[in-house]
């Protein structure tokens, strides 16, 4: 998205899908902690099994877009109209949901992971990329 409002003056997502935002390095946390949890010698893990994880709350792509929009006021972005559109105004043959957002609920039970919490996830990833940036 930084990408297309720096390339572009009018970018359209769409409204009525809805998702949580889960950033690698809060996926990468949940992963070491489960791993910590299955290979500690003083455990005998029985939970096996499939676990969902994702950010919170849900947002859909546009709200999410215009978010990401926010956090990068301070770069040099083309983008002046952020519009948004139906998931059958894409010209697209992939068939999304509407609704994707997992329930975490399991992994916070068994593994005691919260659900990230994605806009702070964004502000730490918009810091980070203007960082390199800069540095750069």
């Amino acid at each position: 998205m930084r990408r297309l409002f720096q390339e572009q003056t009018e970018v359209r997502v769409v409204n009525d899908q809805k998702s949580a935002p889960t950033s690698a390095i809060a996926i990468a946390k949940a992963l070491f902690t489960i791993g910590r949890c299955v290979s500690s010698p003083s455990e005998n893990f029985t939970h096996w099994g499939i676990y969902h994880f994702s950010g919170a709350p849900d947002i859909t792509w546009y709200d999410f877009a215009h978010a990401i929009y926010n956090a990068s006021m301070s770069e040099n972005l083309r983008l002046q109209t952020l519009s948004a559109i139906q998931s059958t105004e894409l010209n697209t043959k992939v068939k999304r949901p509407l609704y994707s957002f997992l329930n975490s609920e399991k992994i916070k039970n068994v593994f005691d992971i919260d659900p990230c919490d994605w806009q702070e996830d964004l502000r730490h990833t918009v810091s980070f990329l203007q960082q390199e940036v800069l540095s750069s």
